[in-house]
């Protein structure tokens, strides 16, 4: 069969890229001869497989011809049905299903994160263009009650982030001393200061991680002098150089997923609700920084964190396969 596969790729985001090979590996496992077109930018840096064929994202013309010969439109994951990063972003995959309700093709989303809407015609077109979906899995349980709440009925199906599907987490040994340490540029207005005042005072050293360069680097720069390595490479493994800290603090929703995957307890530094829901389903720390806090508060969390790794080690043990399994439910999509 044919497939469309559509969502934020191309761009040097671990977790998106991240999203796409699990994708088409789903897609891989029900269908022995898949055919692949991907909605790709056209001067992307980061080349695709010889299997995916990239379609412009921008070209109406390429990706409606890309559309009508695909048996089914695909989602592949993320939280892309939002207003938060711009209008325009949800006008564009709306679009998309808009085209492929026109030609009549069946349109699934995978493992999607739902945030409410900033703008009552968001929240209006998130409901029409969910109402044309054939099959709707939800990430987390808050995102399927956002759902459910703004289309007033049930819909879609809990499953789980793509990120976890077919994966079997590991707990190896501790072999690096310190915090591996995400952060990110946002959109959202977030108080920082307490970031600032731990960066100052840690007691252990800082190692930097990086998920969408360069980015990721600028934003890590401006916290301090520490080194700083990418995931971009081996996402979800840890590299041998790397090595295994006692503990993460991310920012970047797929930072804690890797933190997870890997049986490495972690503070969510929340920038949004998705990152929020992770750390709750998962026993996991967190802390808001869309709310103001002491400037020492990240730093005495971290204490306190400190003193209980043993029982934050236990509830990934205890929870992460659960996740994973209800990940594997995006199979049903198909």
């Amino acid at each position: 069969m044919n497939y469309l596969v559509v969502g934020y790729y191309g761009y040097g985001n671990t977790g998106d890229d991240d999203l796409l090979a699990q994708t088409v590996r789903l897609i891989g496992m029900g269908d022995p001869v898949p055919r692949y077109r991907i909605a790709y930018p056209l001067n992307s840096p980061f080349p695709l497989p010889p299997q995916l064929i990239p379609v412009p994202r921008f070209s109406i013309f390429e990706l409606g011809s890309a559309i009508r010969a695909a048996d089914t439109v695909v989602f592949g994951g993320g939280g892309i049905f939002q207003d938060q990063s711009s209008f325009r972003s949800l006008a564009y995959y709306s679009a998309i299903v808009g085209i492929a309700c026109l030609f009549k093709k069946r349109v699934v989303l995978l493992g999607q994160g739902f945030s409410a809407p900033s703008r009552i015609w968001s929240r209006r077109l998130i409901r029409w263009a969910i109402s044309r979906c054939h099959w709707v899995g939800c990430r987390d349980r808050p995102s399927k009650d956002r759902l459910d709440h703004m289309m007033g009925y049930p819909t879609g199906i809990l499953t789980g982030d793509m990120a976890f599907a077919f994966r079997e987490p590991t707990c190896p040994p501790t072999t690096k001393e310190g915090v591996f340490l995400s952060v990110r540029k946002t959109t959202t207005p977030i108080h920082i200061q307490s970031l600032h005042h731990f960066v100052a005072h840690c007691p252990v050293p800082i190692q930097g991680i990086s998920l969408e360069s360069p980015h990721d680097e600028t934003a890590l720069q401006a916290l301090g002098q520490f080194p700083i390595d990418s995931l971009h490479d081996h996402f979800p493994g840890p590299s041998p150089e790397m090595g295994i800290p006692h503990l993460v603090m991310g920012m970047r929703y797929h930072a804690c997923v890797w933190a997870a995957l890997n049986g490495i307890p972690f503070i969510a530094i929340a920038y949004d609700d998705k990152v929020i829901a992770l750390a709750q389903e998962l026993g996991q720390p967190y802390l808001d920084l869309r709310h103001h806090h002491p400037d020492a508060e990240l730093l005495e969390m971290y204490h306190i964190t400190m003193n209980g790794l043993p029982d934050l080690r236990t509830r990934l043990r205890n929870r992460v396969p659960e996740l994973c399994q209800r990940a594997n439910q995006n199979r049903l999509a198909f």
